[in-house]
């Protein structure tokens, strides 16, 4: 049913003369790959999001209150950066910001497969800022490079598109890593004989183990992102090539 309707809602859309959203855009090979792009960022964090509370209370045994002042350096990393993005994207423009952030970012995930059941609390936190400051950062320039690569007709349409890439990679990925996250345990623990266990008597290990797996795919993904930030180009439509200076088109979401 799913392919079914997809396929009906590329057609239909494709042939309308005012469409819900406009596909042909996506022939654009930078469009394509900003958007693209937008989806990583937060495909990858879900991860991370999602699982990271589970490996402090689990492996690190961490009480909730404890394990939740650890995540708010995150919070505060991407509040930062966020601050700092918008101060600097009409010096150095939008497509450099982007570049920068995905460094820190991608060496945030890397920090994440090194976790074990003995890391520091001030490691973890120290991951967090890098990711978070890379997050802060990447956000608003590289919404503005979508939104001022199509007219302003088609903002609303191209708003709502930022927002559906944002929400619904968060979900697809919370499943995928929880998925993979599973499997790692399973995988590792095969030789362990704890398959039948339940994951409070699952060895520490091992459970510690299938957390570095499950973020193995976000630095993965990361370093994905470093390469389309390196090929994306910005790409300004003619409706805001004769603004005034300091009237820039801003978007973003943090």
């Amino acid at each position: 049913v799913a392919v079914v309707t997809l396929g009906w809602f590329v057609r239909h859309e494709l042939s309308t003369e005012d469409p819900l959203m406009d596909l042909r855009l996506f022939k654009n090979k930078n469009f394509l790959l900003t958007n693209l792009l937008l989806c990583l960022v937060f495909f990858s964090f879900a991860g991370i999001s999602y699982l990271l509370p589970f490996y402090l209370k689990y492996v690190r045994n961490y009480g909730t209150s404890d394990a939740g002042l650890v995540l708010t350096s995150l919070s505060f990393a991407m509040m930062g950066a966020g601050i700092l993005a918008g101060m600097l994207i009409n010096r150095t423009g939008p497509r450099l910001l982007c570049i920068a952030a995905a460094l820190p970012l991608t060496a945030g995930y890397f920090l994440m497969t090194r976790l074990h059941p003995d890391t520091h609390a001030g490691f973890v936190v120290i991951s967090l800022i890098l990711i978070g400051f890379g997050l802060g950062l990447m956000i608003t320039p590289l919404s503005n490079m979508i939104m001022n690569s199509v007219a302003r007709t088609k903002q609303g349409m191209i708003s709502s598109l930022t927002s559906l890439e944002r929400f619904a990679p968060l979900t697809l990925g919370i499943a995928s890593f929880n998925l993979i996250f599973l499997q790692g345990v399973l995988m590792i623990a095969k030789n362990h004989d704890v398959t039948k266990s339940s994951p409070a008597e699952i060895q520490i290990q091992v459970l510690s183990a299938g957390f570095d797996f499950a973020f193995l795919l976000s630095f993965v993904l990361g370093l994905v992102i470093v390469v389309l930030a390196l090929v994306t180009r910005e790409e300004v439509h003619p409706d805001y090539r004769n603004q005034p200076a300091g009237d820039e088109h801003m978007t973003g979401m943090i």
